[in-house]
């Protein structure tokens, strides 16, 4: 029996000892290089995880009993990794977040503040984005001037909303051009000591620079940035800007600037991807990006955005950071219509939540005067502060999406239907659309579910029938909720 024991399919037990130990090396140093050494993991510098990797060759053991001796291991070469390590959300994947941001100039006009931010704020606009121009407070080194601002962010604060903040708009004495590169950035530093902990009890994420894919001045001013070709200094910079934002309130997020990420004519295609192979991936929480129904065949809808922008960090490394919709809307000129608005709302609202976003922001949301022939009229609060257009459907999907988070697309339905999930606090939702021609739908469900349409004018209840229940989807969405836990599997 001891013999047996002692030797296995006709090897010795002492080489077998060998071979266990040898795999037991290769294993360990394969499981090693996988986590520490792939360029999945290491193709950036940071502080996540940073440290030196050791590439070593080992002699012969020898005839003793040890197999690995490290007085006979030799150092041949080190490598600095760097582990970007998956976000993990405490409370499960993030909720589904709507805001608004009336834009750079719109923002502090004193009947927008009293009278259009309530107005939002009923329509179901949790967040709002405010731009903050540097140039615009600090008149003069050392000298601020708050009048315009702090009533924006008291009012803010009154009204419960959340805020998010972009930066930009350098001033003089500190950059060559208003919308590029700071050339003092220790007066960059001095400005934030003073604006955080200013509204640091309102503000809840910091943004470096509105657009700063820009390849050029652009007549608008600098709320549209200049960064496209300096990418490696804009990594550099909101390396600084991540420093001092998180020095001054740790608990606030820093997401990078709002890439327009289209029309290459004006914006630098590889500016992001360039920013991240600079090291910008450890410097943000989450990216900032804008999307706008151009037509464009590249961005057919809001998801392939987010997917390219998700992709670039994943090739470079960089995982587990929120995507915003910091600017997106629907004109109802130029061949548009309040009815292609309304549609817009709820399927790309939903297509960007499904691909991953969870924060949107609808830009310019009050009417304007037609202050030149380019105006796209976006608005859906008027002039006199009423809601206008498709402001009943965005406030029926804020509703509808309360506390809810997304589960993606959801597959079990005809081919040209698209279907999305949703969970919440003891409820599913499911958002419908066909892309083609009415389709009977089924999904299934424990209880019965309400369905409303689009606008959330019209609902009716369906029963449930054999653990499905049934009913028509046309080209409107329509919102299918109910109550079970089956729903919350697509």
């Amino acid at each position: 029996m001891m013999n047996e024991k002692k030797q296995m399919n006709g090897l010795p037990a002492r080489t077998m000892r060998l071979l266990g130990a040898v795999a037991f090396v290769i294993l360990a140093a394969a499981v090693y290089l996988l986590l520490f050494y792939s360029p999945l993991w290491a193709s950036l510098p940071g502080p996540n995880g940073t440290g030196e990797l050791a590439i070593i060759s080992l002699t012969d053991p020898g005839e003793g009993e040890c197999l690995l001796d490290l007085q006979n291991v030799q150092v041949v070469d080190t490598f600095t990794y760097t582990a970007f390590l998956p976000l993990i959300h405490k409370h499960g994947p993030p909720q589904a977040k709507l805001g608004v941001d009336f834009g750079e100039f719109w923002v502090v006009v004193p009947e927008v503040i009293e009278y259009d931010f309530p107005v939002a704020r009923e329509m179901g606009a949790g967040w709002m984005r405010v731009f903050l121009p540097w140039l615009g407070v600090e008149t003069s080194p050392g000298e601020y001037d708050w009048d315009k601002y702090d009533p924006v962010f008291s009012r803010l604060g009154e009204l419960g909303f959340d805020v998010m903040v972009v930066i930009y708009g350098a001033p003089d004495w500190a950059a060559e051009q208003n919308c590029g590169p700071i050339t003092d950035t220790l007066a960059l530093e001095s400005f934030l000591e003073i604006v955080v902990p200013r509204y640091a009890n309102v503000v809840d994420a910091w943004e470096f620079i509105n657009e700063p894919d820009g390849r050029e001045p652009h007549w608008y001013g600098p709320g549209i940035g200049c960064w496209g070709l300096y990418p490696a200094e804009y990594a550099r910079q909101l390396g600084i800007f991540h420093s001092k934002i998180k020095n001054l309130d740790p608990d606030a997020w820093v997401f990078f600037g709002g890439l327009a990420y289209d029309y290459w004519i004006h914006f630098e295609r590889g500016f992001f991807q360039e920013a991240l192979q600079n090291g910008a991936g450890q410097y943000f929480d989450g990216v900032s990006l804008h999307y706008y129904p151009f037509g464009s065949a590249e961005f057919p809808t809001m998801a392939h955005k987010v997917n390219e922008i998700r992709d670039t960090m994943s090739r470079n490394g960089v995982y587990g950071k929120r995507i915003w919709i910091t600017e997106t809307a629907q004109w109802i000129n130029f061949g548009r219509s309040v009815e292609l608005q309304r549609d817009f709302i709820v399927r790309e609202f939903t297509r960007g939540f499904g691909a991953g976003a969870d924060n949107i922001f609808w830009f310019e949301p009050r009417e304007q005067p037609p202050w030149w022939e380019g105006v796209a009229e976006r608005w859906l609060i008027s002039a006199d502060h009423k809601p206008i257009n498709g402001y009943s459907t965005f406030q029926h999907f804020a509703n509808k999406l309360e506390e809810m988070h997304c589960l993606g697309a959801y597959r079990d339905v005809p081919e040209d239907i698209e279907a999305y999930r949703f969970v919440g606090p003891g409820r599913y939702l499911t958002v419908l659309w066909s892309n083609t021609i009415t389709r009977t739908v089924a999904i299934p469900s424990t209880t019965d579910a309400v369905l409303t349409n689009r606008d959330g004018d019209e609902s009716v209840v369906v029963p449930v029938e054999l653990g499905m229940v049934e009913f028509e989807v046309g080209t409107k969405p329509v919102f299918a909720e109910t109550a079970d836990s089956q729903s919350a599997h697509p």
